[in-house]
């Protein structure tokens, strides 16, 4: 089955609008009763996912002058006060649903016949608050002054380009256990023959152990001489050996890579497939750069540590929030490429839309197709900005790289300096 961007959007509406939503995830059962209310549950909804990184007073005047009577609006403190009756799980089933929609019928892309994922995290930027500092933990640098962090982690499929699962946590929370509880979260939906890609961060003997009993296939690379001795002198090109822990065996394949620099790369895997070579593995791990790119299109042009509040409920909605409406464009991202390649078909090179145009453009109408009922305007909303987005496109050139940057470690987004326009 094709999906598109407005199945998605009435599949999300469908669930925000029910009435057993939101007695599932508002904080207390005495919340959002009042009819005569400035903004209801469904509309807090709304506002939350509109991705509201400018002042909040300017963000909330918008939406009321779009969505409301005239005259009526709310204060920035007034809406604080009511995020916080929303359970940020709201957001993280309303990824859920997205993702069971999207692979519930088992027509999606896969590599080789595995649904490609990769897990990683990545430490985030949240308001340096001193509630954000206690939940959250902080970094203190050479001044001693205190800095709010957070791990964030993602299950991210590479060949479909979505977030299956997310956590957002304590700084300090190790990259492993996290890794494990998004599994077991996977796992809750159902694996699709699963092939997970890890960097040099997650191996361990109880992490290969817990994968092979999850039934799960793994490539995973390894630091050399830092690890195990075993690995360590597992040094022919392509070799399966076996090692022990906690009364198993546990059988891993080791495959050593030469790269251009004259550097071995050490992966192993529980592939044992004849028709995937070395040279197949190394294409293969390359593929985990696409999580990486994930992250950096989150925190750029998302701006996922621009967030909205400064508590950790505001937090956790605005990540969780942020992860579906990636999801969300990536769906409206793979209608437009189809069109375009359609379109351009024959030229010297691939064409595809321009994020820069399509991100705004889609954040832009996805509120506005979410309010509306009438189908017709839905359709029509949704055209116009996909003829908006399918006519700025750029080329596909191959064997691009960009060199990886050390992060900056002051907070980019401080939230007494939201900007007004």
């Amino acid at each position: 089955m094709k999906k598109s961007f407005l199945d998605a959007v009435r599949n999300a509406k469908k669930q925000i609008e029910s009435i057993n939503f939101m007695l599932k995830t508002r904080m207390k059962p005495t919340y959002f009763t009042r009819d005569s209310a400035k903004m209801s549950f469904t509309d807090s909804m709304y506002f939350i996912l509109k991705n509201n990184t400018k002042t909040m007073q300017i963000e909330l005047d918008e939406f009321f002058n779009q969505n409301k009577e005239s005259g009526i609006s709310m204060t920035k403190q007034g809406f604080s006060q009511l995020r916080e009756k929303i359970n940020p799980q709201a957001f993280i089933d309303l990824n859920n649903n997205f993702i069971n929609w999207y692979y519930g019928d088992g027509d999606f892309k896969r590599y080789r016949g595995f649904r490609l994922l990769c897990i990683d995290g990545s430490i985030t930027e949240v308001p340096n608050t001193e509630k954000a500092r206690e939940y959250f933990g902080y970094y203190s640098n050479q001044s001693e002054r205190k800095l709010a962090r957070a791990m964030v982690s993602v299950i991210y499929d590479v060949q479909n380009d979505l977030i299956l699962e997310s956590k957002i946590c304590n700084w300090k929370t190790a990259e492993r256990d996290v890794a494990k509880e998004l599994i077991e979260c996977l796992e809750n939906k159902g694996f699709q023959n699963d092939l997970i890609i890890f960097d040099r961060g997650y191996p361990s003997k109880d992490f290969i152990s817990f994968l092979d009993k999850k039934g799960l296939k793994y490539l995973i690379r390894i630091k050399r001489n830092k690890f195990s001795t075993q690995f360590d002198n597992a040094n022919k090109d392509d070799q399966t050996i076996q090692i022990e822990y906690k009364g198993e065996t546990l059988y891993v394949r080791v495959i050593n890579i030469v790269l251009q620099t004259g550097e071995i790369e050490k992966l192993i895997t529980n592939v044992y497939a004849e028709n995937f070579t070395i040279k197949d593995f190394k294409e293969l791990y390359f593929k985990r750069w696409g999580i990486e790119v994930k992250y950096n299109q989150l925190k750029s042009r998302y701006e996922l540590e621009n967030f909205s509040g400064s508590n950790p409920i505001a937090v956790m909605q605005d990540f969780y929030s942020a992860i579906y409406l990636s999801n969300m464009m990536a769906l409206a991202k793979s209608e437009a490429n189809e069109k375009v390649k359609e379109e351009k078909s024959g030229l010297k090179y691939e064409y595809k839309v321009n994020m820069n145009i399509l991100i705004p453009k889609i954040r832009q109408i996805l509120i506005k197709c979410l309010l509306t009922d009438d189908t017709n305007m839905r359709n029509k909303i949704f055209d116009q900005a996909m003829s908006r987005i399918t006519s700025n496109v750029v080329p596909i050139r191959p064997n691009r790289s960009f060199p990886r940057k050390e992060p900056s470690r002051k907070n980019k987004y401080p939230i007494n300096r939201k900007r007004g326009m």
